[in-house]
């Protein structure tokens, strides 16, 4: 009878590490698909590096700890690669190495989950392009990362001469949804004055994704700049 209990609770025990097991195995697959959507919905060149990023080191996190769990010796008594092993591979080459780790398990004896990984592997890697390229990408907010860097480095490179303390104040004008093109506003501050600046946002290849910044300051004096009739 004790025999009895103590193998009820071994077969829980086993149980239990098997479905924590699946449950990891499983969000390593659905992760793909939320960043593939948090990729479309935050249409940021930052951010789909940064959840890119997060994407890969998430589910090497993910899988390395299955591997734990799966052991180091399959079905066939052979030594497969210590965990950490694996993890630095997905690391280093995760568009190769993630849907052969779900191909692996196999030789453990777990379900061999290599389509489904493939199929995530895909909707990660094409499904945003192939939406931005029906939908058309979304042009950057005057206020983005992206658009901020290219406003600073404008300014930084072509109004030589002039002493620059600091670049800030980013603020979004307007937005001319018919020809695709967004104003911003910025203060640049120099030693003898604070200087308004404005600039434009414009699709240089949509088709592509990218996109222009032309800066002009508004008092164009200090500079020495003709006014552009744009900015008018």
């Amino acid at each position: 009878m004790t025999n009895t209990i103590r193998d009820s609770g071994e077969s829980q025990s086993s149980l239990n590490w098997s479905t924590q097991r699946l449950e990891l195995v499983s969000l390593a697959l659905i992760l793909p698909l939320i960043a593939a959507l948090l990729i479309i919905i935050t249409e940021s060149n930052t951010w789909t590096v940064a959840i890119s990023a997060t994407l890969v080191v998430a589910t090497a996190l993910l899988i390395s700890i299955d591997a734990k769990f799966l052991g180091r010796k399959d079905r066939s008594n052979r030594l497969a690669e210590k965990p950490y092993i694996l993890f630095i591979g997905l690391v280093l080459v995760w568009v190769l190495v993630y849907p052969l780790a779900f191909f692996r398990r196999a030789r453990f004896g777990a379900p061999n989950l290599a389509a489904p990984g493939l199929l995530s592997l895909i909707v990660f890697m094409g499904g945003p392009s192939l939406y931005f390229r029906h939908f058309g990408y979304p042009l950057p907010s005057a206020t983005s990362s992206e658009v901020v860097k290219a406003v600073n480095d404008y300014i930084r490179s072509n109004f030589k001469g002039v002493s620059i303390r600091s670049i800030g104040n980013y603020q979004e004008v307007s937005f001319d949804p018919n020809k695709q093109a967004r104003r911003g506003s910025c203060v640049i501050k120099t030693k003898e004055a604070e200087v308004a600046a404005i600039y434009e946002i414009s699709w240089h290849d949509r088709s592509k994704g990218l996109f222009q910044v032309t800066v002009m300051p508004a008092d164009m004096d200090l500079f020495g700049f003709p006014p552009d009739p744009r900015f008018s």
